[in-house]
């Protein structure tokens, strides 16, 4: 990755390298499959009421942190009430503006009321890393030591952080979603993109993110790399960023 994560908490963050290393780390209610369709996460069943407004979340039985304690709905509650907290600034708060109500009537319910229909409601609690409540509650979000050691439920845990040099990730024997397959995972801090690249070639790392542009001009024209490497194609199902010249027409009409 090219820079150190500046927290691990990736919803009050909000950049790349810290949502990467949360995804490690945390579970959400939701998930997106293969086929990006909705799947259970943390949640065992959803179901949205007839007039859209209402969202009843039942988590699976047994979720547990890596320390061993009850993943709970108060924790996915308690996460919800961070990310919109004022003090938070949390670049998510937005995608819970709607929500009028949460509420965690018992330790596998989780029930989320929102003012009007809202067509991404599913879709944001997905993107929602829950968080310990019993770790975090009482602790400002900004200073706390949680953001670089955390704990989580997913299936690593944050073994060794050396700044500028890697982080080292080890399987969490307690994952909500059963041990992984492999036992550690090393994500290595490399700014250039070409320095990663002779890294990949020298057999120091294992992987890496090409870009297109730079995959047109490297891959094609040396068959023998090629032949070395596995290649993964993907589209993103997001954009980086749209920019409309707002002095140019139509753009410079306000109505």
């Amino acid at each position: 990755m090219p820079s150190d994560p500046s927290s691990m908490i990736g919803m009050v963050a909000g950049e790349s390298a810290s949502l990467a290393i949360g995804a490690y780390l945390f579970n959400s209610l939701l998930t997106f499959n293969q086929d990006l369709d909705l799947a259970g996460e943390l949640a065992e069943s959803w179901q949205v009421a007839d007039d859209k407004k209402t969202i009843t979340f039942k988590l699976k039985p047994g979720l547990q942190w890596a320390d061993g304690k009850p993943l709970t709905s108060a924790d996915v509650l308690f996460t919800w009430q961070l990310i919109i907290d004022e003090k938070t600034h949390s670049p998510y708060a937005s995608d819970y503006q709607l929500v009028t109500k949460a509420e965690a009537p018992d330790a596998r319910t989780f029930i989320v009321h929102y003012a009007q229909p809202f067509a991404p409601a599913l879709e944001s609690w997905a993107h929602l890393q829950v968080l310990p409540k019993h770790k975090l509650s009482g602790q400002d979000i900004h200073t706390t030591s949680f953001a670089q050691k955390p704990l989580g439920s997913h299936y690593y845990q944050l073994k060794e952080w050396r700044h500028g040099e890697y982080l080292k990730l080890e399987r969490n024997p307690k994952s909500v979603l059963g041990p992984a397959n492999i036992d550690n995972v090393i994500e290595r801090i490399i700014p250039d993109p070409a320095a990663q690249f002779l890294e990949l070639m020298a057999d120091n790392i294992d992987s890496m993110t090409l870009d297109p542009i730079t995959y047109a001009r490297i891959i094609p024209s040396r068959p023998a790399l090629q032949a070395k490497l596995n290649q993964y194609k993907e589209l993103g199902n997001s954009y980086t960023y749209l920019g409309f010249n707002l002095k140019r027409k139509p753009f410079d009409d306000v109505r």
